[in-house]
């Protein structure tokens, strides 16, 4: 299968779908060679105001010519390229395959930078102006479509969708003799294997699953608290930058759930009032709320589609003992069950081990307690239970890539 194929398969069109839902705007990929780009190879969605610009002499060139030069930029650094087109409106280009294949650059927009709502007619009359053009009438009509986005929100959409992008071509690489890609609900193939280390679940997305099946929203909404806190402390805008960490902890715990089996099409839907949540909100309480909000729905459907509430009692039983030392055979024996069953629905569903799953809801307690309380570390480690702090140091070190010192440092409250 070429790329120009892949790009016009089923399972490629829904990846464009919903990261066209999810971020509000248009979605297009061309191919650029030599400077030049060609036709439209795959994507969805025409703004008002980009109808009306292709329709007058020179709109099209000037459109085509902001994107080329965003584009280029994309495919010499490999990584999205934010940009403002010749109408003011935001848009970001990004490479589409790794690099061994060149030349095809994913756009999405136009949007509105929400940094700055009240440029946007006076930036749209400036180009119409720079293209000879009068103002029309209706230009607030033919802006009506256009959503406010924060700049910072758009590329984190854009990076998820290229690793999916990503990770469905190389799915097909591994398997040349298909004629059709492997099919996982629009997302990467399920790997036999998936451990959840600090690299491949940054956001404890298995975890935060598990608690959505289990209905222990509390669990959930401190674990998402914990990971908007966590944004990177050099930010020079910490909303912003909670903000776009809210938007990349939907996706990644959507994707877990997937991969787990659950049902995961309800919250497609709600992403678009997920970001406008998102955009009006003022706080780490309010990016909860929306986080939470969205991401309910993957219980409420799966408590309705199947029967199966393991997870729930599992984790009734387990959450309340994090103190307390924890056996599988405990655990087993009070849920009626063998133990080799609970091991097997853990690989299944989320990928863990039970002794992991144990481990990951330790050390998201223990940060919860590193980041709101002065607690010395050996008190915090008896506290998720584990009375050797040497080894709550190696366990939180194996999980998070850092020291229980360092996350103190990084995220805890400085009063």
């Amino acid at each position: 299968m070429t790329p120009l194929l892949f790009l016009r398969q089923p399972q490629t069109r829904e990846v464009l779908e919903r990261a066209g839902n999810a971020a509000g705007t248009p979605v297009a990929v061309h191919y650029l060679q030599r400077g030049e780009e060609g036709p439209c190879i795959a994507g969805m969605g025409q703004r008002a105001i980009c109808r009306y610009v292709y329709d007058l002499p020179g709109g099209p060139m000037a459109c085509r010519g902001c994107r080329i030069k965003a584009s280029l930029e994309a495919l010499r650094d490999g990584m999205p390229s934010p940009f403002l087109c010749h109408m003011g409106l935001g848009c970001v280009a990004a490479p589409v395959f790794p690099e061994t294949v060149q030349g095809f650059v994913i756009t999405f927009g136009p949007y509105c930078p929400a940094e700055a709502p009240e440029r946007l007619t006076d930036d749209a009359r400036g180009g119409l102006l720079a293209l000879g053009e009068e103002e029309p009438g209706e230009l607030d009509t033919l802006l009506g479509d256009i959503r406010l986005a924060y700049s910072d929100a758009i590329p984190v959409i854009v990076e998820w969708t290229v690793n999916t992008l990503k990770a469905l071509w190389e799915a097909w690489q591994e398997q040349p003799d298909k004629r059709v890609l492997p099919v996982h609900n629009g997302t990467a193939p399920i790997r036999k294997k998936v451990r959840n280390t600090p690299e491949t679940d940054p956001f404890r997305a298995a975890a935060i699953a598990a608690a959505l099946v289990g209905g222990d929203q509390r669990e959930v909404r401190a674990t998402v608290l914990t990971l908007l806190a966590e944004s990177p402390a050099g930010a020079r805008n910490l909303l912003s930058a909670r903000r776009a960490r809210a938007m990349a902890l939907v996706g990644a715990v959507m994707e877990a759930s997937e991969r787990a089996k659950l049902n995961a099409r309800a919250c497609w839907e709600r992403l678009p009032n997920f970001l406008d949540e998102i955009a009006k909100a003022r706080s780490s309480a309010d990016l909860a709320n929306a986080v939470t909000g969205v991401l309910r729905v993957i219980r409420h459907r799966t408590k309705r589609a199947a029967k199966d509430s393991s997870l729930a009692a599992l984790n009734k039983v387990l959450l309340p003992r994090l103190a307390e030392p924890v056996t599988l055979n405990a655990i087993a024996a009070e849920l009626g069950e063998p133990p080799s069953t609970i091991t097997r629905r853990l690989q299944r569903k989320l990928g863990v081990s039970f002794s992991e799953y144990v481990k990951k809801q330790r050390v998201g307690r223990a940060k919860q307690l590193l980041r709101t309380t002065r607690l010395g570390i050996g008190e915090v480690a008896r506290r998720v239970g584990i009375n050797d702090a040497s080894n709550f140091a190696k366990v939180f070190r194996k999980v998070e890539g850092c020291s229980p010192q360092q996350y103190r440092a990084r995220y805890g409250r400085k009063q």
